[in-house]
């Protein structure tokens, strides 16, 4: 999401998230760390050394609840990565909506969500189905400000 240009394609500029998942089984979860192994996977591919990490944080998120950036403080710099850096060197997050907890000893991703958050959530359609919503107002509420037409047929 965070290299996304809304301008170029702004249906996919969602200002909500979908909360109609929340049934689901994998729409809340939570990946924990030891501190030491948080570290060891935030410094593969850089060069600076993160050994002194005192303070993790959610830098920024978008209107939706989407993670733009999380910061990691060391006694030295300021290192911010992006949501999708972290949802790539982090196996273990499910989507682009969570938040971090530090402790002495640990580092909790806690998230909600199974996807990237932008475009249609499945399990959120299914529930609108379930609820007697018909396809164009599910479509409209994942792809806002679109219009629907029909194509020719061939």
């Amino acid at each position: 999401p965070d290299l996304l240009d809304f301008v170029k394609v702004p249906y996919l500029a969602r200002t909500y998230a979908c909360s109609y998942c929340k049934k689901s089984k994998p729409y809340s979860w939570k990946a924990e760390y030891s501190l030491s192994e948080f570290r060891n996977v935030l410094q593969e591919g850089r060069d600076t050394l993160l050994h002194d990490i005192f303070d993790v944080k959610i830098g920024l998120k978008d209107k939706g609840g989407v993670v733009q950036n999380v910061i990691a403080k060391t006694k030295k710099q300021q290192h911010t990565f992006s949501g999708k850096e972290m949802y790539k060197l982090f196996r273990e997050i499910k989507s682009y909506s969570f938040s971090v907890k530090k402790t002495s000893e640990k580092v909790m991703l806690i998230g909600k969500g199974y996807g990237h958050h932008i475009g249609l959530c499945q399990w959120g359609a299914y529930e609108l189905v379930e609820k007697g919503w018909n396809y164009e107002k599910i479509l409209q509420f994942y792809y806002p400000g679109t219009t629907f037409m029909q194509l020719e047929k061939s």
